[in-house]
C-alpha cells in the first residue's frame, strides 16, 4: 500500500478497533501522530485529520475520557496545524453526538462558526447538528437560525446550516440520555467489526460479501458489546 494510504489506514483501524474503550494508551499514541509536523507541499497529512477524530471516537465511550478530550481538542485547536484545526469541530461533534447537555461544547462550537477558516467554520455548524441530533434542542435551535442569517449571502456555509438544521428535527426521543448511549453502542459494533477483520480471515472474507447480521455473527467470537446494540 503507498505511504499516504498506509498511514491513513493505520489510523482509522486503530480508531475503529479501540471506539468506546477509553483506552488512554491508543490516543496518546494518536496525540503523537498530531504532533508530527507535515509539510502538506510535500507530503500528505491528511492521517492526521484522521488521528484526531480518532481520539474523539475511543474517548466517547466514558465521561471522564471526554472531558480530557475535550482539553486536549481545545490545546489543539490553538497550537495545532491546519488540518487539525479543520478536523477539532468534527470531533468535538462527534464526542458530544445527541448530547446538547454539554453546554461549554456548544458555546466552543458557537465560536468556532465565525472563524477565519471557511472550513472550520463549515466543520462547526455541522458539529453543532450533531450535538443536536434528535433532541429538539432550543439553544442549538436558535444558534443555527442565527447563524442562517448571518450566512444568508454565502451559498456554501447557508447549505451546511440548513444541513445542520435538520438533525436536531430528526428522530426526537424523550430522554437526551438514550441517544448518547446508543451512538456509544454503534461505537462497540464498529469496534467489534475491526478487531474481527484485524484477527479472522473468515471476517475478512465476510465482510468483503455482505453486511453484519445477528445469524452471522454467532460464527464468530464477538464481544459482549455487540449484543447490547
Amino acid at each position: 500500500m503507498p505511504a499516504p494510504l498506509s498511514k491513513q489506514a493505520i489510523v482509522l483501524v486503530k480508531a475503529c478497533a479501540y471506539a468506546g474503550t477509553g483506552n488512554v494508551l491508543k490516543i496518546q499514541e494518536l496525540l503523537q501522530v498530531c504532533k508530527e509536523h507535515v509539510d502538506p507541499e510535500k507530503e500528505d497529512d491528511a492521517h492526521q485529520a484522521f488521528a484526531v477524530l480518532g481520539i474523539a471516537l475511543i474517548a466517547m465511550g466514558e465521561e471522564i475520557g471526554s472531558e480530557m478530550a475535550i482539553r486536549m481538542f481545545n490545546h489543539l485547536m490553538h497550537y495545532g496545524e491546519l488540518v487539525i484545526r479543520r478536523a477539532v469541530p468534527l470531533a468535538l461533534g462527534l464526542l458530544c453526538i445527541c448530547n446538547p447537555q454539554e453546554v461549554s461544547v456548544i458555546d466552543t462550537l458557537s465560536k468556532y462558526t465565525h472563524d477565519n477558516d471557511a472550513e472550520v467554520s463549515q466543520a462547526a455548524i455541522f458539529a453543532l447538528g450533531l450535538v443536536g441530533a434528535g433532541t429538539n434542542n432550543a439553544r442549538v435551535a436558535q444558534l443555527l437560525r442565527q447563524l442562517a442569517q448571518y450566512y444568508q449571502k454565502d451559498p456554501n456555509n447557508l447549505f451546511i446550516v440548513r444541513l445542520a438544521q435538520v438533525r436536531p428535527r430528526r428522530g426526537v426521543r424523550p430522554g437526551v440520555g438514550d441517544d448518547a448511549d446508543a451512538s456509544r453502542n454503534r461505537a462497540c459494533v464498529v469496534a467489534a467489526w475491526a478487531r474481527a477483520c484485524c484477527t479472522c480471515p473468515r471476517a475478512r472474507l465476510r465482510l468483503r460479501r455482505t453486511t453484519p447480521t445477528a445469524s452471522s455473527c454467532r460464527r464468530w467470537p464477538w464481544p459482549a458489546c455487540w449484543w447490547r446494540w
